[in-house]
């Protein structure tokens, strides 16, 4: 303990994990998801993301690349679709896997091994698809084809920061459990 005290009095990374805002964060989360859940609750919650962010890319960016007095055009609307039902698609799994592998560690189910290779499996199914659907349909040609890599990079990225907090999660669940 006195070697993560040190580290987090000369400003180290121990300092931002010691902080008590983030560790209530956490922790608050995982008593937010301690009472028994039905995997029909993830599934809605999977959807109502995806849902969200399909609809916003359709009648958001979609419409406003419409070009004015011309017929609608279903192409344009499509690919901003593609872009953010692909982020949705990642946020949406990421969050519901974690959400559910939190309730089976605390239910004394899974390890926290088990929880974390799924996690880790599953954020990386979820980033790594999206693109790949957006690069079989052919809606991206020429200049646009820098959709992709941009919804790559975003989808990469919130599957890093969806595994980091739900390890930090698991980490303070087993520090909670061995203290009490």
């Amino acid at each position: 303990m006195s070697r993560l005290t040190c580290a987090a009095a000369n400003g180290g990374i121990a300092s931002l994990l010691q902080s008590a805002r983030l560790v209530a964060a956490v922790a608050e989360l995982g008593s937010l998801v301690a009472s028994p859940v039905k995997p029909r609750a993830f599934i809605m919650l999977w959807l109502i993301v995806v849902g969200l962010f399909t609809a916003y890319g359709f009648f958001g960016p979609g419409h406003e690349g419409q070009l004015y007095g011309e017929p609608f055009d279903y192409g344009v609307a499509m690919e901003a679709t593609l872009v953010y039902s692909g982020i949705g698609f990642t946020l949406a799994t990421c969050l519901a896997v974690s959400l559910y592998a939190i309730t089976r560690v605390r239910a004394k189910l899974v390890t926290g091994f088990k929880a974390i290779l799924l996690v880790l499996l599953c954020s990386a199914f979820a980033a790594f698809i999206p693109p790949f659907v957006m690069a079989c349909s052919g809606h991206y040609h020429g200049e646009s084809t820098l959709a992709i890599a941009y919804v790559a990079a975003f989808t990469i990225g919130i599957g890093l920061v969806g595994f980091v907090l739900f390890d930090i999660a698991v980490l303070v669940l087993y520090v909670r459990r061995h203290d009490a």
